[in-house]
């Protein structure tokens, strides 16, 4: 029986790390999506003195 439990935090401490893995690379794409979108807005802002330049 005691193997069995050693074997179950084994398996439960690596789904952890793995979950943990995954929403900081979640969390990273957010960023640098986010700092790209901002990015190009500002960006685009300029375009707009020019297109309503009349």
């Amino acid at each position: 029986m005691e193997k069995n439990s050693v074997g179950y935090t084994k398996v439960i401490k690596t789904i952890r790390k793995r979950y943990m893995l995954a929403l900081c690379i979640i969390i990273l794409a957010l960023s640098l999506s986010q700092i790209i979108v901002q990015y190009n807005i500002n960006n685009e802002m300029s375009y707009s003195r020019i297109i309503n330049k009349d």
